[in-house]
């Protein structure tokens, strides 16, 4: 499809944009987007794709990858992007960041250190760990010399699961080999024994590919040139879900890049703080990426159906 000037691009299936959204559509430089709900920030991530794709911002052959956090997310996204702009789209990606991590491991786990590489068939723990069998794994755990072993047994059933999540998920890898830190060599412990289970048996959770993922592209450069090379401009939808161990694969597989990206989210809806979700994710990524904050105040209409 020929392309069309940067002038002469309009919004496509809308009737306009208002004048921030504009702003963030054509823009050059990270930004940080903040919207309530029905404000159309789906919308906005798809006019912004058909703009870069359509003008040649995003140049063949590079890519758009658009992360989101939620697999109907990423669904509703690609869905609206093929709806705007068509044969273009065939240069978008959309995927969870989950998936995200778990592609860039299976594709390069040979890359990473003997001590840290899954096997090849490595299974996805999809399901939470039984509280009893967490009390277990505390009560077995070694703590460093030196260091009185903290009383477990008193948590409680939350506090319980949020000990096991910061041992499980809680660092950047590697972990200091002579840490002396409790919960980060429980961590250590931890991954020891998830990498040695034999094959078929659920050793990983998505957090932990996560950490995977971005200690792989944090210690094998070659392969981040690859990743920035294929991507010269990414999305990241709901991005007020996102947790610690998906921070540091963000920062990993683009922080310092020259490529542009543009962060959605809602600031009042953070509902998955409980899970983990960063309270200061936002702050992080205008300090990290140097981003400007932008606001939407109106709904975008969408008159066409697709």
């Amino acid at each position: 499809m020929p392309l069309i000037s940067k002038e002469n691009w309009l919004p496509v299936g809308v009737d306009d944009l208002e004048e921030q959204a504009h702003r963030v559509v054509r823009s050059t430089e990270n930004k940080l987007v903040i919207a309530g709900p029905g404000a159309g920030k789906t919308e906005l991530l798809a006019q912004r794709a058909n703009f870069l794709l359509a003008t040649g911002e995003c140049s063949n052959p590079r890519r758009i990858l658009a992360i989101s956090f939620k697999r109907d997310a990423a669904k509703n996204l690609s869905e609206r992007v093929r709806a705007r702009s068509g044969e273009y789209s065939h240069r978008f990606d959309s995927m969870t960041l989950d998936s995200f991590a778990k592609q860039l491991v299976d594709r390069f786990y040979p890359a990473l250190p003997p001590e840290w590489r899954p096997k090849s068939n490595y299974l996805v723990r999809t399901a939470s760990i039984p509280e009893q069998e967490a009390r277990t794994w505390f009560d077995r755990a070694i703590v460093p010399m030196g260091h009185v072993k903290p009383n477990m047994a008193g948590l409680s059933r939350t506090k319980i699961a949020q000990s096991l999540d910061k041992v499980m998920h809680g660092a950047a890898l590697p972990y200091d080999a002579a840490t002396s830190d409790v919960h980060r060599a429980w961590g250590q412990q931890w991954w020891r024994e998830q990498l040695a289970l034999p094959p078929l048996v659920p050793s990983l959770t998505f957090p932990m590919l996560n950490r995977l993922a971005a200690y792989l592209l944090r210690s094998n450069p070659k392969i981040t040139a690859v990743l920035r090379a294929t991507y010269s401009q990414v999305f990241l939808d709901e991005f007020q879900d996102t947790t610690a161990s998906q921070w540091d694969l963000i920062t990993a597989a683009f922080g310092g890049s020259s490529c542009v990206l543009t962060a959605v989210g809602d600031g009042k809806q953070r509902i998955m703080v409980w899970a983990g979700a960063d309270p200061n994710v936002f702050d992080k990524f205008n300090t990290i990426f140097s981003a400007e904050s932008v606001s939407l105040t109106r709904n975008l209409s969408a008159p066409i159906e697709y």
